[in-house]
């Protein structure tokens, strides 16, 4: 399994668990997931000047994260997203 993070910005405060829903994450750090708050954005996307900031660490397959990615693209809420590999 490789360690992901993930960050993404969305339009509305919603819950983080409809993108992971039907992906197998393995070994989920709790302690730094979830809800960063509303913040400005550095620069408006389409009307938008404010976004709600998540944050998630898991470890998963490479597959895995490629179901994740389609969901948050396909998704009209989030306004852009980043998935980072790490290191163990």
């Amino acid at each position: 399994m490789i360690l992901f993070f993930i960050s993404f910005v969305n339009i509305r405060k919603t819950s983080i668990k409809k993108y992971f829903k039907n992906t197998q994450i393995y070994e989920k750090e709790n302690d730094q997931n979830g809800y960063l708050g509303l913040k400005k954005l550095a620069y408006s996307i389409g009307n938008e000047t404010t976004g709600h900031y998540y944050l998630t660490h898991f470890r998963a397959k490479a597959e895995e994260i490629q179901k994740i990615e389609m969901k948050l693209k396909l998704n009209d809420n989030v306004m852009k997203f980043i998935t980072i590999r790490t290191e163990d």
